[in-house]
């Protein structure tokens, strides 16, 4: 018996389970309030690529669960950007949010910290 129509369904599940993700990350990262009920501020983590971009997905998945966008504060240890007035993140990837750090810690938000 072939295993070709688990799969197609299988590929569909996750066909659609993708596209609802990215309208509900698009739909919170467009939004413009800056407030701190609306985003969560990270400090740029310090440390190898790898361990950033696993530190990185644990927030965003963290921002998802409380419906907040997420916004890093702080530079970033791969700002070889060419772009001088691109520095950080967004350099390299798109903004994860329409709200920038400061505007949102001057609103109150709270800067999440990694302690270690």
């Amino acid at each position: 018996q072939s295993l070709a129509p688990v799969r197609c369904r299988k590929s569909k599940v996750w066909e659609y389970a993708g596209a609802r993700l990215t309208r509900r990350l698009l739909a919170i990262s467009r939004r413009r309030s800056c407030s701190p009920q609306e985003v969560l501020v990270a400090d740029s983590p310090p440390h190898g690529l790898g361990t950033n971009i696993h530190y990185l997905s644990v927030l965003l998945a963290k921002a998802v669960i409380e419906d907040r966008a997420l916004v890093l504060s702080g530079g970033w240890n791969y700002d070889a950007c060419p772009k001088e007035e691109q520095r950080g993140f967004e350099c390299h990837w798109q903004p994860l949010s329409a709200c920038d750090a400061p505007l949102a810690l001057e609103n109150g938000a709270i800067l999440h910290r990694r302690d270690d």
